[in-house]
């Protein structure tokens, strides 16, 4: 789960915690859909698609995170940008 890896990360470089959110995105009462961002160090990264369960959607907003912040030079400190994994 990418959840798990986004917070090792989080812990290396001494950033606090990630802050989830998650949105319902319609759908019906039996069958919802959900989207999710996440907050890095000042930074949100959201999903570009929703998910059948909350979990999911999560788990997406932290890869994008992780993806994004895996590639970037480390520094103490980040720009405020939003980033979203489209398909």
């Amino acid at each position: 789960m990418y959840k798990a890896q986004l917070q090792e990360l989080c812990q290396r470089q001494m950033w606090n915690l990630p802050k989830y959110s998650t949105q319902q995105n319609g759908g019906l009462p039996h069958n919802p859909s959900f989207k999710a961002s996440v907050v890095v160090n000042g930074v949100t990264f959201i999903t570009s698609d929703a998910f059948k369960t909350t979990k999911e959607a999560q788990n997406q907003a932290a890869l994008v995170a992780f993806t994004n912040l895996s590639s970037s030079p480390p520094s103490g400190t980040l720009s405020l940008h939003v980033f979203a994994l489209f398909p």
